[in-house]
């Protein structure tokens, strides 16, 4: 075993590397292509060098495997892993190293691979290291399957959890710190990270679920009693009919039950730049290795590599109104960013009718099913009164304090949850306003897709607080958080905009996707623009007003006051300034004694 790698990590792969082998899942077709297609499209020609770091039983370098690489190696710290990867992979290298001793010379390799590994050496060290086996221009790529399941899986899910004993899991976020607190030295070497997230899913049994949690670190690394603990309660909620069970047929022609769990693969890549020749990049900003942030005025010494850090900030418009910051490096391809902005944009409109249509939640329960909404008679019977429906009335239902609040539209159930747990929701959503707030272009925040999920996320565990049961079917909450709505003839839909014919409008120019951000704005760093997003054939927006009728009103009233205070000065006589009390010579010894305030003057 190598040094520097967590404890846990040590141990428990070791131990448990055969339950990795079996139960971890592969990698989505559709990550793999984007990937070599579009992430690193270098890697769709023959001869690439390819190294699969912390590359565990192999099951991302046997997808690597199937690309016609020039060279493929692996290396891992773990002897269990590296035996299991030489029973599957016999005919790829594979050697004993780690992220802070990569057994391989300066700019070896065109691509860094890391799967499902990087949360456990993030830290700048393993970075720089990774940047000296790379050759310029060359890409690292991270990648993650996280399991995203609901209900009662979700639930044995946090059974196991529990023992992670601090360990830096993927899902806490932590591996994310280090590009944002080492976000300088980061930049000396590569250029901004990208990200995208695909969908999968895995089928199991219960004895498969049960080997993919023996296969995590933390749970191969506890005792055999408190294992066995652990398995039989996990076996025991395994017996539930909400897991939703279905039948298939084995290998071996017998009948078994499986379940369809959904998985999250995120794919995360950075690329070390090529070096600049200086005579192109006179008057523009970049950093040198080693030195600091500097206008390029002569050459710089032989051993400095130049690298530019043009970013681009772009406060993205729909019509008038501003929707959000976001930043890019300028030499990103128009063909990702213009998809990616509208993916953002569309995000955005999804969590405001999330954001809404929780609030009725709240307000008036659930949704009744389609053949029954409307008013019920008791209801009709008021309204023939002329009478308001029933006030808000906290009941005892099943147990539980609900507030029966009838839903004046006839939609809704009327049984909202009590105030008490309906307060949790609406500070999550509060929270969640402040995602789309315009304000945030104002403190220059950029949005980003993380911080949307988190505020989705947030959302759906409110909900779940409130239902613990789960939403019906004809819940529209549940479509949203589901990303299953179905738009057709709403007015939502026509807010809609399609990533894959979107246009962005800058400068009174379309942005051509077969160009990149770079062609337009140029190479230098921090710059502002402000674009305009636009469906297909909508042609060039609209120009906007050069004042705002809110700014306009404002100003019209200013001059409006000035206008009356000048009549008012040419009505007053001209020696009307010798009553005030800076023109009078004896105002402060007439202040001393006491008749200060006192004036003559005719009747």
């Amino acid at each position: 075993m190598s040094p520097t790698v967590h404890p846990v990590a040590a141990r428990g792969f070791t131990l448990q590397s055969e339950a990795y082998e079996a139960a971890r899942p592969s990698y989505p077709a559709s990550a793999i292509s984007f990937i070599v297609n579009t992430a690193l499209p270098f890697l769709s020609s023959p001869g690439a060098q390819v190294l699969d770091l912390a590359a565990g039983t192999g099951k991302l370098t046997r997808l690597l495997a199937e690309l016609p690489l020039g060279r493929l190696e692996a290396v891992e710290p773990a002897e269990g892993m590296r035996e299991q990867f030489t029973k599957v992979l016999p005919n790829v290298p594979i050697h004993d190293g780690n992220s802070h001793a990569i057994p391989f010379s300066d700019g070896t390799f065109d691509a860094v691979f890391v799967a499902q590994a990087f949360h456990w050496f993030a830290d700048i060290k393993s970075l720089q290291e990774i940047g000296r086996v790379l050759k310029q221009n060359g890409g690292c790529v991270l990648i993650w399957n996280m399991e995203e399941p609901e209900g009662l899986l979700g639930r044995i899910k946090k059974t196991h959890e529990q023992y992670e004993s601090g360990t830096p899991q993927y899902r806490l976020g932590l591996w994310r710190e280090v590009f944002h607190n080492d976000r300088e030295e980061f930049l000396q070497i590569f250029e901004p990270i990208q990200e995208r997230v695909f969908t999968n899913s895995i089928t199991c049994t219960a004895d498969g679920i049960w080997t993919r949690i023996l296969s995590r670190s933390y749970v191969a690394c506890l005792d055999k009693d408190t294992q066995q603990q652990l398995e039989q309660e996990v076996r025991h909620m395994l017996q539930s009919p909400e897991i939703g069970w279905r039948e298939r047929e084995a290998v071996d022609g017998t009948k078994e039950m499986v379940v369809d769990i959904p998985l999250r693969t995120t794919v995360v890549w950075f690329v070390k730049p090529l070096a600049f020749d200086l005579e192109d990049i006179q008057h523009i900003k970049f950093y040198t290795v080693p030195g600091s942030y500097q206008n390029c005025t002569e050459s710089p010494p032989s051993n400095n590599k130049i690298k530019l850090l043009a970013m681009v900030c772009i406060t993205l418009k729909k019509g008038e109104e501003p929707q959000f910051l976001f930043e890019a490096p300028a030499v990103t391809p128009l063909s990702d960013l213009v998809p990616q902005l509208a993916k953002l944009y569309n995000y955005r409109l999804r969590l405001k009718r999330l954001i809404d249509a929780t609030e009725d939640l709240v307000e008036y329960g659930l949704m009744k099913p389609e053949n029954e909404q409307g008013y019920d008679e008791e209801q009709l019977e008021q309204l023939a009164k002329n009478k308001e429906p029933s006030a808000k009335q906290e009941i005892l239902k099943d147990g539980v304090k609900i507030l029966l609040n009838p839903d004046p539209t006839g939609r809704r159930t009327g049984e909202a949850p009590n105030e008490e747990i309906a307060q949790v929701v609406r500070k999550t959503l509060t929270n969640a306003k402040a995602c789309l707030s315009p304000d945030l272009i104002k403190s220059n925040k950029c949005l980003t897709e993380e911080i949307l999920d988190e505020a989705l996320q947030n959302i759906r565990g409110a909900i779940t607080i409130a239902w613990p049961m789960g939403l019906p079917e004809w819940e529209p909450v549940k479509d949203i958080l589901d990303d299953k709505e179905d738009l057709t003839g709403t007015q939502a839909s026509k807010e809609v905009i399609d990533p894959a014919s979107a246009s962005i409008w800058w400068a009174a120019k379309e942005l051509q996707r077969d160009k990149k951000l770079l062609d337009y704005v140029g190479r230098n760093d921090k710059t502002k623009i402000i674009a305009k997003i636009q469906k297909k054939g909508q042609g060039p927006p609209l120009r906007e007003a050069p004042m705002t009728e809110e700014a306009q009103k404002q100003m019209m009233a200013y001059y409006y006051r000035k206008q009356e205070e000048n009549k008012k000065l040419m009505e007053n006589d001209e020696d009307d300034y010798l009553h005030s009390p800076w023109a009078n010579p004896k105002h402060l010894k007439s202040t001393f004694n006491g008749v200060g305030n006192v004036s003559w003057k005719p009747r």
